[in-house]
């Protein structure tokens, strides 16, 4: 809306931007209100904010290096267009020295947007970054920075085109839970060509291991940990962030993470997923601990990204994972109550893998008459009726029919120390890895097996009256 003019008569308008997502539980509304000035000519150039600072510390107080600002841009989730943080070339408590190179908008903006604009937005989005490689400066913890408000942006000149080599300098003040600060951006003789003032932003203190993995790759440390397995089968396992970690901000970290580490293909599916409740989340999990165990399947497990892994379906429906060039390994996702895990066999082989959290009452599964028999009872009371659910999980998983609403038809037995589901007439074997607060169980069993069984499991399906015998044995 026109508002009216200044006293020099530049044009002002009051501006409101709405959103309207639907990963938003919010369901939308006012994402910002701003005020813009449009002048005639830019006005004159102000005095620049003071500087020069000292150099920057070689090494945080534990002895370890120092974050360089292109090792901070590099690490940062936002893509390749806003990586444009160069060498730090002073530091103190209160404000940073950093050299900036004016980023390309390709990338950045939609193909349907033209014209001439007045802002960078990379560059504008760097203000940002910038405060926060000064923070990063002074701690090792891990953390992120949104802002929150802008007072005021003003320009003095022509926008910087893309190439251009900027200095930045900020003066900026942290509290325990917020952070404000102006920037001056500067051209090659020192003169200010754009001021950001009164940034404030909100910090968000995240898990070290979300932040070693997310932002420096596989190299410092992956999201999901390593189980021991039979030989030729990988696993790992995904233990869910503390609280609501993922889900916070409008679930911009669980966003984040599924750009990071799903295809264009993937991401579809998560995002057709509902955004309310634990589905996402829980889906995404599983499908990072699989191609986490995929890659360590590789002959060169850093050779690959998650990224160039597919996690897609074989003929029969089976989970399979696509790797780089387009081999295929079958594979077993699972998850429950926010932890998730993901296994792959060697080509050639049938796995499946189930995950139940330890604790709880057994007793509404121990009495359900149609998930055991009486023939069972042997392995329920050595092993726990969750437990010996996710024996028939896997077996069922790895044969791929599913259980096929006729649990009955996997039948734990006790074999000594061990457990063996017995499934058309075969009994096959079940290990549990080691997991703290939670039973796993797996089964990897030959293809050529697995094919067979999925055959006379298809055909007793088919016979209603055996169906209806065995139920009456229940």
């Amino acid at each position: 809306r026109a508002l009216p003019t200044t006293e020099t008569g530049s044009r002002r308008y009051g501006v409101t931007l709405s959103h309207r997502n639907a990963q938003d539980d919010s369901g939308g509304g006012v994402a910002a209100t701003c005020e813009v000035v449009l002048n005639r000519r830019p006005a004159p150039s102000p005095a620049p904010l003071p500087g020069r600072l000292p150099p920057p510390p070689a090494t945080y107080p534990d002895g370890s290096a120092m974050i360089t600002g292109e090792g901070f841009a590099e690490r940062l989730f936002h893509g390749p267009c806003f990586a444009s943080i160069g060498a730090v070339g002073g530091w103190s408590e209160t404000g940073i020295e950093v050299a900036v190179t004016a980023p390309s908008e390709t990338g950045f903006l939609t193909p349907d947007l033209s014209g001439p604009r007045v802002i960078n937005g990379p560059l504008l989005d760097n203000a940002g970054q910038i405060l926060a490689l000064q923070h990063k400066h002074a701690t090792t913890r891990s953390f992120g920075l949104f802002p929150v408000l802008v007072e005021r942006i003003a320009f003095f000149g022509p926008r910087p085109e893309a190439g251009t080599p900027l200095r930045v300098v900020t003066r900026q003040v942290a509290g325990e839970s917020t952070m404000t600060g102006d920037l001056d951006y500067r051209d090659a003789t020192g003169r200010v060509v754009m001021r950001v003032e009164g940034m404030k932003m909100m910090f968000i203190h995240w898990p070290r291991r979300f932040e070693a993995s997310f932002f420096r790759g596989r190299a410092g440390g992956s999201l999901a940990e390593p189980l021991e397995a039979p030989e030729g089968v990988t696993i790992r396992l995904l233990r869910g962030f503390e609280g609501s970690f993922l889900t916070t901000s409008n679930r911009i970290w669980l966003r984040s993470l599924a750009w990071a580490c799903l295809t264009a293909e993937e991401r579809a599916a998560f995002h057709a997923l509902p955004p309310r409740g634990p589905r996402q989340e829980e889906w995404l999990l599983g499908r990072i601990a699989v191609k986490e165990a995929g890659l360590d399947a590789l002959p060169d497990p850093d050779a690959a990204d998650l990224l160039e892994l597919v996690v897609a379906q074989d003929e029969g429906g089976r989970p399979t994972l696509v790797l780089p060039g387009g081999a295929r390994l079958p594979c077993s996702i699972s998850h429950s109550n926010g932890t998730a895990a993901g296994a792959v066999a060697a080509p050639g082989w049938a796995i499946g893998l189930d995950i139940e959290p330890i604790g709880g009452p057994d007793d509404a599964i121990w009495h359900n008459v149609l998930a055991f028999d009486a023939s069972e009872r042997a392995a329920l009371e050595r092993f726990g009726a969750r437990a010996v659910w996710c024996a028939k999980e896997a077996v069922a998983k790895a044969v791929g029919t599913g259980l096929m609403g006729a649990p009955t038809r996997f039948k734990a037995l006790l074999r000594g120390d061990a457990l063996c589901v017995a499934v058309a007439s075969e009994e096959i074997p079940v290990s549990f890895p080691t997991v703290e607060g939670h039973h796993l169980a797996l089964c990897h069993i030959p293809q050529s097996q697995a094919a067979g069984l999925a055959a006379r499991l298809t055909g007793l399906a088919q016979q209603p009256e055996r169906r209806g015998a065995a139920h009456a044995d229940h």
